[in-house]
């Protein structure tokens, strides 16, 4: 791999890394906020969402692909850690606290990933799906322990980075095929 290329997918990490990150801040402000379990606390994986769907589209220089990956990167984020809730929600005595988070940071980021593949028209969606749930998975591992409102940022930070690297691969890929 070139070094151009290798500064193109870090650019992308960086751009996944920043969005996310302050997505998940202003996510994490909110629960602290609002609360978990306040009919609001939908409000900050909207917010985690769109945020972090705009920096993709900021590194991708184009608009309508960046519109785009605001609203479905809201409704994806939104729909993955609700879907990871009510999957666990009858269930919560036979998992560990830990177990589920990292569950649920694995269910989101795999359909954040998904909406991202569709929103780049990307026929290798998948990658972004496996990367989504990989570093959102990792990002809950490690940030589970912390009680305070910056870990929403740390997993954001991490996610953000495998979903931004990947999208940078196939955005790489894309462009190599053009040429």
């Amino acid at each position: 791999m070139k070094k151009q290329e290798l500064r193109r997918i870090g650019k992308f990490a960086l751009y996944g890394a920043i969005g996310f990150g302050i997505g998940g801040g202003v996510a994490g402000g909110l629960f602290m906020d609002i609360g978990y379990y306040s009919d609001w606390f939908l409000l900050g994986f909207i917010a985690f969402g769109a945020i972090g769907g705009l920096a993709l589209g900021l590194a991708l220089k184009d608009w309508i692909r960046a519109i785009l990956l605001v609203f479905f990167g809201a409704i994806a984020t939104l729909i993955g850690f609700v879907l990871g809730r009510i999957i666990f929600g009858p269930v919560d005595f036979a998992y560990s606290y830990f177990e589920i988070t990292v569950i649920w940071g694995i269910i989101g980021g795999a359909i954040g990933g998904t909406a991202v593949g569709l929103v780049s028209a990307e026929l290798s969606f998948w990658i972004l799906t496996l990367a989504g749930a990989i570093g959102f998975g990792i990002g809950m591992v490690i940030a589970t322990p912390v009680d305070h409102w910056y870990k929403w940022a740390l997993v954001g930070i991490i996610g953000g980075a495998f979903l931004g690297a990947a999208l940078g691969y196939l955005e790489k890929r894309k462009t190599k095929s053009h040429s």
